[in-house]
């Protein structure tokens, strides 16, 4: 039995695939493990009774087959290592995008249908107050859209091209959620400063 090791970052449902394969390969490196280590005792006893030349021979085979069993049993390892770091990275990544989204759905809520500007000013006034403070999400929401982005970019770099595919699309779909709230929030501010400029001048022309 062979053990490949492979790249094995990428988007979660990828890595939560290769992890179960690779369950899967510890499951039956666990179970002939136990024959392994009948054949080495045995190979022992055998080699205690009776030192001859063919004995020599069958034991630098069996010498040979346990080095290979070893080697495998720690690429095993070494994987099962590189998957629990994906593991993670990929969780982390799939609860900012989700965080991420849930904000981005609310601000577009908030900036697509504002509603009709009231024609009192302390209200308008009371809008562009709450307008400011959606600015404030919106910023907050850039500093989470770039974290996603350097997450993203440093699991793409350890992930073969099959499973960057994914992970590029997610970060284009978050890039550009981003910029269409960003321009709808410039123009929900400058379209509120015009509206209360145009009340004030009303007013002082009254």
């Amino acid at each position: 039995m062979s053990v490949y090791l492979i790249l094995v970052h990428g988007d979660l449902f990828k890595v939560n695939q290769l992890f179960d394969v690779h369950k899967k390969l510890e499951s039956e490196l666990l179970s002939k493990s136990g024959k392994i280590d009948a054949l080495r005792q045995e190979a022992e006893k055998v080699f205690s009774r009776n030192k001859t030349k063919s004995n020599s021979k069958v034991q630098i085979s069996l010498k040979t087959l346990l080095k290979l069993w070893e080697e495998v049993l720690c690429k095993s390892s070494i994987q099962r290592r590189s998957l629990e770091e994906a593991l993670e990275q990929a969780e982390e990544f799939q609860k900012l995008a989700n965080i991420y989204l849930e904000k981005v759905s609310y601000a577009e809520k908030q900036l697509r249908f504002p509603g009709p500007f009231p024609k009192d000013k302390k209200e308008v006034e009371q809008q562009i107050l709450v307008h400011c403070k959606l600015v404030e999400n919106i910023q907050d929401l850039e500093r989470l859209k770039n974290r996603l982005e350097l997450l993203g970019s440093e699991i793409c770099s350890k992930c073969s091209s099959d499973s960057s595919e994914s992970l590029l699309q997610w970060m284009t779909v978050i890039d550009s959620r981003w910029k269409e709230i960003f321009q709808w929030s410039e123009e929900r501010s400058e379209n509120l400063q015009v509206y209360i400029t145009i009340l004030n001048h009303s007013f002082y022309s009254n």
